[in-house]
């Protein structure tokens, strides 16, 4: 079956015990299977990525199918064929490769979690698949996937900063014939470009960190099997079930907003029904 036709499974896993900050995010946590929470600040517009590439060769014409792509455009080392000796002439048949939908967004640590006097934290998010466009701006959501590594291609001069020639003239600071010294001929040669990466969050399931009843729900999930009113206890549940019978709740309940606030009690009271909501009545 060629690999346009098959179908591809996603596999998402979500409701860690454990959730991590985004502070708290380090190279020893590479690789493993891991939560993070924080505030959705920008998305990207949702893009075609090459995930397995089909080549032809230019000079024999030979396929050179499935070719994983790796956080990059990844050409066949080799054209498959012994008889060719191709390397670098290869063009891409979109035909036979696999694009799947591809998302990047800026997810930022939560207001709690950032220490005084500290300038909160981001990461880049990667979403594919299904879990494209299941996270907004302004939503805060859980991310569950992997933590990599990426190649990051930093600037390294400042802007309107000119670069300097390397051609320069050693004569005269020569001071012996035998003693040249080597003039340097970038920061590209001492290992700094080669040596730059960044992390990114590669997420294969996102969620809604729902904080009024301290649970999560899963994003786009349509479904009313899971009754929130399984997250509370019995004790719970009988508590506010058996506010309904007590004498002037509606008073009570006002009274309960911002108690370090005197009086202004119909201000809380219109406060609660919009809490509520509800539909216009007359009595």
């Amino acid at each position: 079956m060629p690999i346009t036709q098959q179908r591809w499974f996603n596999i998402g896993i979500y409701n860690l015990p454990q959730i991590n900050k985004i502070r708290d995010l380090k190279t020893l946590s590479l690789g493993r299977i891991m939560s993070i929470q924080g505030t959705v600040t920008r998305t990207t517009e949702v893009k075609p990525e090459l995930q397995l590439g089909s080549f032809t060769c230019l000079q024999c014409q030979q396929s050179c199918p499935a070719i994983e792509q790796q956080f990059k455009f990844t050409q066949p080392v080799r054209c498959e064929s012994d008889r060719c000796q191709n390397s670098a002439d290869f063009e891409l048949d979109n035909s036979g490769s696999v694009f799947m939908d591809w998302q990047k967004v800026r997810l930022q640590e939560l207001s709690t979690d950032i220490p005084a006097g500290s300038m909160p934290r981001s990461i880049d998010v990667i979403l594919r698949g299904d879990t494209v466009d299941e996270a907004k701006p302004g939503d805060k959501t859980i991310f569950t996937g992997t933590l990599v590594v990426v190649p990051d291609v930093v600037q390294l001069m400042k802007p309107g900063e000119k670069h300097q020639s390397t051609n320069m003239d050693h004569s005269k600071m020569n001071r012996q014939e035998s003693n040249k010294m080597d003039g340097m001929s970038g920061l590209s040669k001492t290992g700094v470009k080669d040596l730059s990466f960044k992390m990114v969050f590669i997420a294969s399931a996102v969620h809604a960190a729902d904080t009024r009843f301290g649970f999560t729900k899963n994003v786009g999930n349509e479904d009313k099997d899971d009754d929130e009113g399984q997250h509370f206890t019995h004790a719970e549940q009988n508590t506010v079930i058996g506010m309904k019978d007590r004498p002037s709740l509606y008073s009570k309940l006002a009274e309960s907003i911002t108690p370090s606030v005197c009086g202004h009690l119909d201000v809380k009271k219109g406060i609660l029904l919009q809490l509520f909501g509800g539909i216009k009545k007359k009595t």
